[in-house]
């Protein structure tokens, strides 16, 4: 393939190797209201109209207030709002607008603007190495490279929720209707644990459960646990609660969404068994979004092992492992707070050992989504999704590597992102192309 620079036209260790169809952005609040998810923080004219409708429209007004309120709190967004007073970006920034050489980790990061069907993958000078794209697809929302150059992708059809697998050619190898949401992972042996969803009734309450699916890397479904279940089942650890009065709880026909979780990894490094319990080769990382909370469950014995965030973290993503047995993951914030962070917890002792704020602090905010990864040269990439940029940064918080993200239209692409070393990638490129 020939290396092209990355422009998106408008129309997927820690964890993972080396340690995202079209959609236009709602224009208008009503436009917002049309759907559940995926409108940020839109202003809310409350005058009434003069005239005999006022009564009327102020009910109207009211209700428009709540299901906006609610829209603040989800933070969706599938096109981030464009020249945000809170961001750093300019009108005219696309692509590669940084890269320090010497301190940034060598290697490709696969890109999936998570509006679109695609996912690309480029080197740190920013030109794209090899795409993959799925027409029939309205968008993926999380994507993952295999040892073999295989493509897991969590996507949607439609209403339909899929897992699929892809060649390196984007050959769809097979595809499970499976409710599958928001993150998957491999193991080393290649089976998959992806983010499932149902509905259910506990005590009376109508809940949207997740679930962790474990399949076979041909797809076929080994087992099924219900995520409310494993958190609920060490009380001694985490209460979690069956009832809620957070407008983002709150979903069509009265479900409690009371958990929302949005990432789940393998334990990947099992010399770190001997260090204790948490680190057991069952062990499964969480992160759960609407308690604030990272967990670590154990599939063999289906129990909740470990239970951190709430007062710490808010609205959190992307909880993965790190080499020396502490959890990084994306404190997303609220827009009272007014920024994100990175954080590094230590399981053991429930201590942030180190993070990453923005210089200023607002400079950096993706009040949903969001990635975040160790590199090998101890830097961490991140993907701040509501911004529509990937950027790698130091331990000591200076910034590298950063990558913009904008369609031909100009509006900022809402990625995911994951780095892979130069030696998982290259066995696939052209011979001369792995740079």
């Amino acid at each position: 393939m020939t290396d092209t620079t990355l422009s998106f036209p408008a129309r997927s260790s820690t964890g993972r190797p080396g340690s995202l169809v079209r959609r236009r952005r709602a224009r208008s609040v009503a436009a917002c209201l049309t759907v559940v998810l995926g409108c940020s923080d839109p202003a809310v004219d409350g005058r009434p109209e003069r005239g005999r409708d006022a009564a009327q429209h102020g009910s109207q007004v009211e209700r428009k207030a709540r299901d906006l309120e609610r829209l603040r709190t989800l933070g969706y967004i599938e096109f981030p709002e464009d020249d945000s007073p809170t961001g750093r970006l300019g009108s005219k920034e696309r692509g590669l607008v940084q890269h320090d050489s010497p301190r940034v980790a060598r290697g490709f990061v696969l890109i999936n603007p998570i509006s679109e069907a695609r996912a690309y993958l480029v080197n740190r000078l920013g030109v794209v190495k090899h795409t993959w794209s799925d027409p029939s697809f309205e968008k993926w929302t999380r994507t993952e490279l295999q040892p073999n150059g295989d493509l897991l992708v969590v996507g949607r059809i439609g209403e339909t929720k899929v897992l699929s697998r892809y060649s390196w050619s984007s050959d769809r190898l097979w595809q499970r209707d499976l409710d599958a949401h928001h993150d998957l992972d491999a193991s080393e042996a290649g089976e998959i644990l992806v983010l499932g969803s149902r509905n259910r009734q506990v005590d009376g309450v109508r809940i949207f459960d997740q679930t962790l699916l474990h399949l076979t890397g041909t797809g076929q479904l080994l087992h099924t646990v219900s995520i409310y279940d494993l958190l609920n089942s060490s009380p001694e650890l985490y209460d979690l609660p069956l009832e809620s009065e957070h407008p983002a709880h709150r979903m069509e026909g009265g479900r409690l969404d009371l958990l929302h979780v949005n990432s789940v990894a393998w334990m990947p490094h099992t010399e770190l068994e001997s260090l204790g319990d948490l680190y057991r080769p069952s062990c499964v990382l969480l992160s759960v979004r609407h308690q604030h909370l990272a967990a670590i469950v154990d599939l063999e014995s289906e129990t909740l092992l470990w239970a951190w965030g709430p007062g710490n973290i808010q609205f959190p993503h992307e909880a993965t492992w790190l080499e020396n047995g502490n959890v990084l993951l994306f404190d997303n914030g609220t827009e009272k707070r007014g920024h994100s962070r990175i954080v590094e917890v230590d399981p053991r002792t429930d201590q942030v050992v180190w993070q990453y704020r923005g210089d200023p602090p607002s400079s950096f905010f993706s009040k949903a989504r969001g990635t975040a990864q160790a590199l090998p040269n101890g830097n961490v990439l991140i993907a701040s999704t509501n911004q529509g940029e990937v950027f790698e940064v130091t331990r000591e918080g200076d910034v590298v590597w950063r990558y913009v993200l904008r369609d031909d239209e100009g509006r900022r692409l809402a990625p995911r992102a994951l780095h892979y070393r130069r030696g998982f990638v290259t066995p696939f490129l052209t011979p001369g192309s792995d740079r």
